[in-house]
């Protein structure tokens, strides 16, 4: 049995429901001890669960799947990333050739209200580094399903300044290692920013810019980050921590998440 320890970060964790290698990612994990965070489940939250809400939102309005394919269609040029992700929803939700709005709808249901967090919490456990209050917001349902993950600076629901300062030194050796690469350019311009006042770390602006250098400083010591994402490989380098990446695990494929 292994002894490996991982952390699970946002893409891992939305590709254990709607990934093509969902079963490797459970199978996997069978024999590790896992860990998430509060800020992961943040990012869940805003990204699968919230476009889980907006498909819904399509299907009850459109009332035919020929149109709410139109409306996603649409959705592609000005929101790309959302618009594939609700494809990739809706690719699941008919896996079995159960591509029928009644079935659909329901089955999103059945997503939005409870599966998609027990998928989340299976056999992971949690830390909180950051109090996060949107993680803990709750999806509300009138005619249609609506959750709250509004997050603006001068409305405190978390400890993130008290989460900079604690990791000062980790930041200033982000700063270090990725300003010479282009592709973190914002990143560092955050980082430099909430070094100067941790108060410009709170609110979606800064702090959603920052995640994965949030998240790897998460991650606790002995723990292997677990992702699909390769921008990871630069910042835990830069803190001297380990980084799994899915894609070299045996069999490995490409797939969106």
């Amino acid at each position: 049995m292994s002894a490996d320890k991982l952390f699970l970060e946002t893409p891992i964790q939305i590709g254990k429901i709607f990934g093509r290698r969902s079963k490797d990612i459970f199978d996997f994990l069978r024999d590790k001890e896992a860990l998430t965070s509060n800020y992961v489940l943040m990012e869940f939250k805003r990204t699968i669960l919230k476009d889980c809400i907006l498909l819904y939102s399509f299907l009850k309005e459109e009332k035919r799947l020929e149109d709410t394919f139109r409306r996603i269609s649409e959705l592609r040029d000005f929101e790309h990333r959302t618009a594939s992700r609700i494809s990739l929803i809706l690719s699941k939700l008919s896996e079995n050739n159960t591509l029928e709005y009644e079935k659909v709808l329901n089955k999103l249901e059945d997503l939005i209200e409870s599966e998609l967090l027990e998928y989340f919490f299976y056999r992971v456990n949690l830390i909180d580094e950051t109090k996060c209050g949107l993680a803990n917001e709750k999806v509300h349902k009138n005619e249609t399903y609506s959750l709250n993950l509004r997050c603006k600076r001068e409305e405190k629901k978390c400890e993130i300044e008290a989460f900079v300062l604690k990791n000062e030194e980790g930041f200033r050796k982000l700063l270090n290692e990725l300003q010479t690469n282009e592709e973190f350019k914002g990143v560092c311009n955050v980082i430099k920013e909430i070094l100067k006042d941790h108060k410009k770390a709170r609110g979606r602006k800064n702090c959603w810019k920052i995640g994965d250098c949030i998240i790897s400083l998460e991650a606790p010591k002995g723990y292997k980050i677990f992702t699909t994402d390769h921008h990871y490989k630069q910042i835990c380098n830069s803190l001297e921590k380990e980084i799994l990446l899915l894609q070299d695990l045996k069999h490995a494929t490409t797939y969106l998440v």
